[in-house]
């Protein structure tokens, strides 16, 4: 009896070994040889669906405190989710956090600071379209003021 049983399930077994596989691997997942016997999952640079949605959430979240003009917070927000990104190698949504927090600094009166932060964006990510913004809100920013000379003894 158990004979018939492991005959009649080790064609499905073999399949389902296979799926799972083959998902591993779609999942940012390769099977890494530590010999012939033992093999280990190894984990590739992929994050997990759900942080990739929560760090795009958190942006959300930061235009919404923007909208609010908590602009302190928001900047914060912004920071916290542009390092993420730059890591995970997310060009146009690290772009898009420095963006917010040029303009937050703008917004606080720190337009020096929205300057430099504006020129970095800039500089490290050309052709993206939060480059494009940058470069229309620093038009539109006064100019910065000369410096002042040192006073006379």
């Amino acid at each position: 009896m158990r004979g018939d049983l492991r005959a009649n399930l080790a064609p499905w077994l073999s399949v389902a070994a296979a799926a799972a596989a083959a998902a591993l691997t779609a999942g940012g997942c390769a099977m890494e040889s530590r010999g012939p016997w033992l093999p280990r999952p190894a984990v590739m640079n992929a994050p997990p669906a759900p942080v990739a949605r929560m760090e795009s959430k958190a942006i959300d979240e930061g235009v919404g405190l923007v909208g609010e003009r908590r602009y302190a917070e928001a900047e914060m927000k912004f920071r916290r989710v542009e390092v993420w990104f730059q890591a995970e190698g997310d060009k146009a949504r690290a772009a898009e956090c420095l963006f917010w927090i040029g303009f937050c600094r703008e917004k606080q009166g720190r337009t020096v600071e929205a300057r430099g932060q504006y020129d970095k964006l800039i500089r490290d990510y050309p052709g993206t379209a939060a480059a494009r913004q940058a470069t229309e809100r620093m038009g539109r920013l006064p100019a910065e003021p000369a410096p002042t000379p040192p006073k006379g003894n």
